[in-house]
């Protein structure tokens, strides 16, 4: 089926306005400049058409109409005629009009940009309907002519798919059999010769349960009894023991004949499966060791690099003051003991990322606004930044609040702002905004995953070098990172993200390479005992 959408607009910006909406919703379309246009994009194949009124008002409506009358019978394409607003009842001519057009839906501008997708969507659902019913009379009209066929060679075709299943029975790599309920086959096919080792005869002279591993006796026994009780086939496991007395894992498909006494039964044998399992597990183990120890290296290598710098800020700033000191010259000494106490309170907050990653920090959630919070970091993140980059906050007027601990956000956001920065390492702009995230059910409502409720949300978006989606997917895993080895932990993104699950949000990104990286964050709405949406102070 063709899925495309003609358009047909010809006022004004009206084709532009519409293509851009059905672009927004995913849909694939051509706009048509006259309705000639229009019957030859037809010709090509088209899901529906979307057309306004005084479109189809001009002379040339003729190859349209031809058009509509060449149609296949199972043939009904829908238009979604957008109509002008009128007072009064439309002309006979119009009326004509529509009539030929068949099978149409009238939207009455203005219209809502969803309630236009949806009827573009109705009318797509209704052309796919269309093509089903054709291949369906196809298929019935194929059926009734292979039915014609096979009636006239019945006797031939009987002998062809005897010979068939005696070659099956024959070639089958997988062990076919006719057993009974009392423990005897009555018929085996040659792979039970080639995958157990034992003739025909023998496996037909003794009792089926002889070679079952005595383990697996009972529950091959359970299982045929429930068969023969239900009528329904059954599937098992279980060893049997091959003519060089090893025991061989077979599969078996079993399925009960009619008449209550028989069986047919399907085995497959295992061992190469098996042995393949077996070495997938160890590959898997080899690999999940191998990722153990890699996410060690990195997490290694990552904190002792900011350690590292911490202590040589602390003991840096020791130095000299102690030179100072011995020297005499105890002025000035301040600005060396701030370093010194500034290193100190950086690698504190580093132990607190790692204790916040473990989950052993314990959270203490109170009623916030999110605005006051963010306005009140601003400077924090300023300085986070440099001086070539951007800060841009676009804090909603009204925004609900949430119910979180204030350090742990601060935390959060700080960790995304960082990892926007690294994505700029020459200059761009950061923004951060904030809005009300109403959820599912209403015009304008957003789709949501874990949050089954209103929610705020706050986005961090830079201009950076952006994510790629081997990237994305792997973001928020714990010790990942595509920097160097010593330039990261690999645990911002996976704190923040952390955070916010401790917090019953959700936290998503979307980027694309070379334009932008949007975090988003989403955190339940705290209502407040008045039921009403009102701000709560930052204090």
């Amino acid at each position: 089926m063709d899925d495309r959408i003609l358009l047909l607009a010809l006022r004004g910006r009206d084709a532009e306005v519409i293509d851009q909406l059905l672009s927004g919703a995913g849909h694939h379309q051509q706009i048509c400049h006259s309705l000639p246009d229009l019957a030859q994009q037809l010709v090509q194949g088209a899901g529906a058409v979307v057309v306004t009124e005084e479109s189809l008002s001009t002379d040339e409506r003729n190859p349209l109409y031809q058009w509509l009358e060449r149609q296949e019978p199972w043939s009904d394409l829908p238009f979604v005629l957008l109509a002008t607003k009128r007072i009064g009842k439309r002309s006979s001519l119009a009326k004509r009009m529509l009539e030929t057009l068949g099978n149409f839906v009238v939207l009455e501008r203005p219209i809502h940009g969803e309630t236009l997708i949806s009827a573009v969507n109705s009318a797509l659902r209704v052309r796919k309907r269309q093509y089903v019913g054709r291949q369906h009379l196809a298929n019935l009209k194929r059926a009734e002519e292979t039915l014609i066929a096979l009636n006239a060679s019945l006797e031939t075709r009987v002998d062809e798919r005897t010979a068939e299943r005696d070659r099956l029975w024959t070639l089958s790599e997988d062990m076919l059999a006719r057993a009974d309920y009392q423990g005897g086959l009555h018929s085996v096919s040659p792979a039970w010769t080639r995958i157990l080792g034992y003739s025909e005869a023998e496996l037909l002279t003794r009792p089926y349960s002889d070679i079952i591993h005595p383990d697996n006796v009972s529950d091959v026994v359970a299982a045929l009894n429930s068969m023969r009780q239900t009528g329904q086939p059954t599937r098992f496991e279980n060893k049997i023991l091959a003519a060089d007395e090893t025991w061989k894992p077979i599969g078996w498909t079993v399925s009960p004949e009619k008449d209550g006494v028989h069986f047919i039964a399907i085995g497959r044998d295992l061992s190469s499966e098996k042995a393949r399992e077996t070495e997938l597990a160890r590959s898997q183990e080899q690999l999940r060791q191998a990722q153990k120890m890699e996410a060690v290296g990195q997490l290694t290598g990552g904190i002792a690099h900011d350690f590292n710098n911490l202590l040589q800020g602390i003991t840096g700033s020791l130095e000299v003051v102690q030179r100072r000191v011995s020297n005499g010259r105890v002025d000035d000494l301040d600005r060396f003991i701030s370093g010194a106490i500034g290193s100190a309170n950086r690698a504190a907050a580093l132990t607190h990322r790692l204790l916040a990653f473990s989950r052993r920090q314990p959270i203490d959630p109170k009623p916030i606004a999110a605005n006051p919070l963010i306005s009140s970091m601003e400077d924090l993140l300023r300085r986070t930044l440099g001086e070539n980059i951007v800060l841009e906050l676009r804090l909603a007027d009204d925004l609900w609040p949430t119910l979180c601990d204030v350090n742990q956000l601060e935390n959060a956001i700080l960790n995304l702002v960082i990892n926007a920065r690294d994505a700029m390492p020459d200059g761009g702009a950061l923004t951060v905004e904030t809005a009300n995230a109403p959820y599912v059910g209403q015009p304008g409502s957003r789709q949501s995953n874990e949050v089954t409720g209103d929610s705020i949300r706050i986005s961090v978006i830079d201009t950076g070098s952006g994510m790629s989606p081997e990237v994305i997917d792997r973001a928020f895993d714990p010790f990942f990172t595509t920097k160097d080895v010593g330039e990261g932990t690999g645990l911002g993104l996976s704190v923040s993200y952390g955070i916010i699950k401790d917090h019953g949000g959700e936290i998503r990104v979307d980027s694309q390479i070379g334009q932008f990286t949007r975090f988003t964050i989403f955190l339940p709405y705290q209502r407040q005992p008045s039921g009403k949406r009102d701000s709560v102070t930052m204090k």
